[in-house]
């Protein structure tokens, strides 16, 4: 793992790559699902899979990217990107009916969840770091049959046409949610941890405008954003990563581990001992779940801003 660099924001193209996705498409897909049935939502998803797949080079070339990243020494064919494509599809569809309220059949199985519950027990405040391996709503449906004092921070691009969608279903929802763009973000999101809550964002993807920092990612230099690293370094809550990943149909496993880097003499140090062990934890698990992860663009090479 190489040592990392911080420098001025660079956009990466995650956040100017059009939503393909489609309400009305979303909208088919749950009326199948509730009317007739999850079978019947799932055998549309294959056609949905090929389409993309005939259609989408950026999105393929991506995948076999990554997938030849996570996978040193092992020759990527098109039944590979499928496959990844596959498990985002079934993933979004999962998304879709989660989104609409908490399915008992679905099961999750958590590893190292006791801490978090501990530390939210004796009025302390938990930063939770998630990343685009997986599911994120796995969490948030965790959070509510849990009860826990969650809360979600999301940047203004992955509220795209379909995620505004989605929420139309869940309205309470967006009562949890933290919009990066509100100018206070970052008061709302320091309270929420002071007053003993649970507060989760992503932290693999840098937007535009933001500080980042250069760190090897599976054998090359990527890109993350520095700001989850310094509230956690600033702030000094019990720190954790998650990742909720899907093993098999309507079966998630969520990994929480801890973010143990001590405190270094200066903010940026600490904050960079936190995100070098962070990228660490989901370097590991992306090779260990190559088909989960969901950043279909080239993340490793930052482009000019827009």
């Amino acid at each position: 793992m190489a040592g990392g660099e911080t420098l001025p924001g660079v956009s990466m193209n995650w956040q100017t790559q059009p939503d393909r996705g489609t309400p009305g498409a979303i909208r088919l897909i749950l009326w199948i699902t509730q009317t007739i049935g999850y079978t019947a939502g799932r055998l549309f998803l294959p056609g949905i899979v090929l389409y993309f797949l005939l259609t989408s080079r950026p999105t393929t070339r991506s995948s076999r990217q990554f997938l030849q990243q996570a996978r040193v020494h092992r020759r990527i064919r098109i039944w590979n990107v499928y496959l990844h494509l596959w498990t985002y599809a079934a993933t979004l569809h999962d998304r879709i009916i989660l989104t609409s309220g908490l399915d008992p059949r679905y099961h999750f199985v958590t590893e190292g969840f006791e801490p978090v519950q501990s530390a939210l027990g004796r009025g302390d405040g938990v930063l939770l770091l998630g990343s685009h391996l997986g599911s994120f709503e796995v969490m948030r449906s965790l959070g509510e049959s849990l009860s826990l004092p969650l809360k979600i921070v999301m940047h203004p691009a992955e509220a795209r046409p379909v995620t505004a969608f989605l929420e139309k279903f869940r309205p309470q929802g967006l009562l949890s949610v933290l919009r990066t763009d509100d100018p206070y973000a970052i008061l709302a999101m320091q309270t929420h941890l002071q007053s003993g809550g649970l507060l989760a964002m992503l932290a693999d993807r840098a937007p535009v405008a933001s500080r980042t920092w250069k760190t090897g990612f599976l054998g090359q230099t990527a890109e993350f954003p520095l700001t989850p690293f310094y509230l956690a370094a600033r702030l000094a809550p019990p720190t954790f990563t998650f990742f909720c990943i899907q093993e098999r149909s309507r079966h998630y496993r969520i990994l929480i581990e801890p973010l143990t880097a001590r405190a270094a003499p200066t903010i940026e140090e600490t904050a960079l001992g936190i995100g070098q062990e962070y990228v660490q934890r989901l370097e590991h698990q992306a090779r260990r779940y190559p088909m989960n992860w969901f950043n279909f663009y080239d993340f490793w090479r930052p482009l000019d801003p827009p």
